[in-house]
């Protein structure tokens, strides 16, 4: 059992670029009101498989409320309006057409999405296996409680949340903001002070988790190729490197798009 960071790769986008504003109301669809239903003073380590399991699914169904279908779209269709709409301005510098972009996004969301777009729409993005369900937490000091492991999840939750609001034509139009947009994904969970504290307690608590990206090893054994660039998997190579058609991230970080390097 998984708490992935990218929940399956919130998809690349709802990761690593991820994107577009989805989350809902009071209704369950927000972030930062995660609950269990397991008592928050368990200790993670006294977890029973059904308890841990529980626990999975239910953060499972509340990230694909957060990160729905249509959140997902909007995310892939900003990607793609901001891949046409992107130009150099007189000092060679990208600039964002947002008038343009903004038309672009709309045409993408009236065509169901981007040419291929498949969405993760299920459970089955989720590892609950009930066979590993304490392989996270068995290690886990017996101070570490659910109440701990919900504060993390729901941190991550709002970071999500920051992300998706913040990736629209009109954010990239600072100048700033689209140099930066390789990380306009959520943080990375490890850095999150709350799910740092869990991952202090509890050794095997997989809470990086990686990227569901390809990568690929140099000669010398080191990664020299992965998908942590924000537009990955979008048909359109754009590292900046040979072949490339934007250089909206760094050399070797597009990796599905443009091949190792």
């Amino acid at each position: 059992m998984t708490y992935r960071r990218d929940l399956g790769l919130i998809l690349t986008v709802c990761v690593e670029l991820t994107l577009g504003a989805c989350l809902g109301g009071d209704d369950g669809g927000g972030g930062g009101s995660f609950n269990s239903g397991v008592p928050a003073s368990t200790s993670l380590a006294s977890l029973s498989s059904e308890q841990a399991v529980q626990t999975c699914e239910a953060f499972g169904e509340k990230a694909m409320r957060v990160i729905n279908t249509d959140s997902q779209i909007d995310v892939e269709c900003t990607s793609e309006a901001l891949v046409v709409s992107i130009s150099p301005d007189g000092s060679g510098n990208p600039v964002v057409d947002v008038q343009a972009c903004e038309q672009a996004f709309a045409q993408c969301k009236a065509n169901g999405g981007p040419a291929g777009s498949d969405p993760m729409d299920s459970m089955a993005e989720f590892d609950c296996d009930p066979s590993n369900a304490l392989d996270e937490f068995v290690d886990c000091d017996p101070d570490a409680t659910v109440a701990d492991l919900e504060d993390c999840l729901n941190a991550m939750l709002d970071s999500i949340n920051t992300a998706l609001s913040g990736f629209t034509c009109e954010a990239f139009s600072d100048p700033a903001a689209l140099q930066n947009v390789e990380n306009a994904g959520p943080e990375d969970p490890s850095l999150l002070p709350e799910c740092a504290a869990v991952e202090a307690k509890c050794p095997n608590f997989d809470i990086g988790g990686g990227s569901e990206s390809t990568a690929v090893a140099s000669g010398d054994g080191s990664e020299s190729c992965n998908d942590s660039c924000g537009a990955a998997f979008d048909g359109v190579c754009d590292d900046g490197g040979a072949g490339s058609e934007t250089s909206f991230c760094a050399l070797g970080s597009d990796c599905n798009d443009c091949g190792p390097r």
